[in-house]
């Protein structure tokens, strides 16, 4: 017999693809108001001219007037990305921010030249109040929400 548990995440693109050149970049602002807490997730791939590691963090403020450099750095959510010297080899990675004390976070990503993001995903799960249906009218540009469906096997 299976079960069938159900819950509710928003997910959002905070962030597209980085050229290889060093840099230090933040993503967009997660808003956690009502919400358990968000993973986010890196994409990475290297060149075949990788050379350095990228530092993947997460950083929150309680304020949308704080500047990015300022947000503070959340203890034990970070990461350390390494190159590879093989064209093309993928990296994946995960910070999880459960219950976080600010309101306000960002991924910050401070990278090597030859390390390319390709991207980062942020899934906040948790919704304090389930969100209504989308309206079918406008689905296709207000559907914020995704259902995860897990079926477990017996």
């Amino acid at each position: 017999m299976g079960a069938n548990f159900s819950r509710t995440i928003k997910q959002d693109a905070v962030y597209g693809v980085l050229a290889t050149a060093a840099s230090t970049v933040y993503s967009d602002k997660i808003d956690l108001s009502g919400y358990k807490g968000v993973l986010i997730t890196a994409l990475f791939k290297s060149t075949g001219a990788s050379t350095g590691h990228c530092t993947f963090t997460v950083v929150g403020a309680n304020s949308t007037a704080t500047d990015s450099t300022s947000y503070t750095a959340i203890t034990g959510a970070s990461v350390t990305v390494e190159h590879s010297t093989t064209a093309n080899d993928k990296r994946v990675c995960s910070l999880d921010i459960c219950q976080p004390i600010y309101r306000y976070v960002k991924a910050k990503l401070v990278k090597q030249a030859g390390i390319l993001l390709n991207g980062l995903l942020a899934q906040k799960y948790g919704a304090a109040v389930e969100p209504t249906a989308a309206s079918t009218t406008y689905a296709g540009s207000t559907a914020a929400l995704s259902n995860v469906l897990t079926i477990g096997a017996t």
